[in-house]
């Protein structure tokens, strides 16, 4: 009998703060990123620093690789620009996540926003 072969076991414990910035430091989807920041800045402008992403989302460019989404946000966050402020129902069929509770923002800082 043959072994079946385990993938998963062979790949080194993830580290998921280098993927995120290996993803959100992708030169090939700056452009994305730009567009995803902007969508983000614009509505915490019109709602005194609120960002709800289901707000975010229609602004985003349908060119706008999905993947860079999350990961843009993380890097916000992790730059202390966003911080968590709650939670919302997702409005998001396309994607589908409609109906589960989805993390809401708030601008802590605008000043220099790298995307």
């Amino acid at each position: 009998m043959v072994e079946q072969l385990d993938l998963l076991a062979a790949i080194p414990k993830r580290d998921t703060a280098a993927i995120l910035r290996l993803i959100a430091g992708d030169p090939l989807h700056q452009r994305d990123r730009e567009a995803v920041v902007e969508a983000i800045l614009d509505v915490a402008d019109e709602n005194d620093g609120a960002i709800d992403p289901n707000l975010v989302r229609p602004r985003i460019p349908a060119w706008v690789y999905p993947k860079v989404v999350g990961p843009t946000y993380s890097s916000l966050r992790a730059a202390k620009v966003i911080a968590a402020d709650g939670f919302v129902i997702s409005d998001d069929a396309k994607g589908g996540n409609a109906g589960r509770w989805v993390r809401r923002y708030r601008l802590v800082q605008r000043g220099e926003v790298a995307a």
